[in-house]
């Protein structure tokens, strides 16, 4: 598992090992560290963000090692979401004052910019095989295949929307034409 927990007065990002009963600190950074997050290879992820809130995602494997870039290629900003697929494909949003803009690509690869919202969004999930991003903003979920193309808007009815996540068998809700996030 993955947590955030207290370390010299600042939140940092620990790992779990069930088997060993062991916690490693993965991350120790001045300001601390807010967002974490393990995928589904067991890849430890944060956001290293400067004093400013602006940076990007990084990881490593569970058992430690050097830390990575998620996507390469990218410029900073502020962290608007992480989606990382059984295959290692990511989808991650990155935001400023103006927009998000949503990155596709492999796990420490080249990134691919996949759509620019001009509004504040955050990437709440992709499908099991990534052919589709979930992102919530303005009280609505919109969905968004591989390509960037805008499939439903699901508004909110008397409130804000959020998705939870999608189906983890990637059945009816992933259609079968096949590809990935990147």
């Amino acid at each position: 598992m993955v947590f955030t927990a207290d370390a010299d007065g600042r939140c940092e990002v620990f790992t779990w090992d069930a088997a060993t009963r062991r916690a490693r600190q993965v991350t120790s950074r001045p300001r601390g560290t807010l967002h974490g997050a393990i995928d589904p290879d067991a890849h430890v992820w944060w956001f290293d963000e400067d004093e400013h809130g602006s940076g990007h995602w990084r990881f490593q494997t569970f058992a430690g090692g050097p830390d990575r870039p998620g996507l390469t290629g990218l410029p900073p900003g502020r962290p608007r979401g992480l989606a990382v697929t059984a295959d290692g494909a990511v989808a991650l949003a990155l935001g400023d004052a103006r927009a998000t803009t949503l990155h596709v690509g492999d796990r420490g690869g080249p990134a691919r910019t996949l759509a620019r919202l001009d509004a504040d969004a955050t990437l709440t999930g992709a499908t099991p095989g990534g052919r589709l991003l979930a992102v919530a903003r303005a009280g609505a979920v919109t969905v968004h295949d591989h390509h960037g193309a805008t499939r439903p808007v699901l508004p909110g009815a008397a409130g804000r929307l959020w998705s939870l996540g999608f189906d983890p068998a990637g059945g009816a809700g992933e259609d079968g034409a096949g590809g990935a996030v990147g």
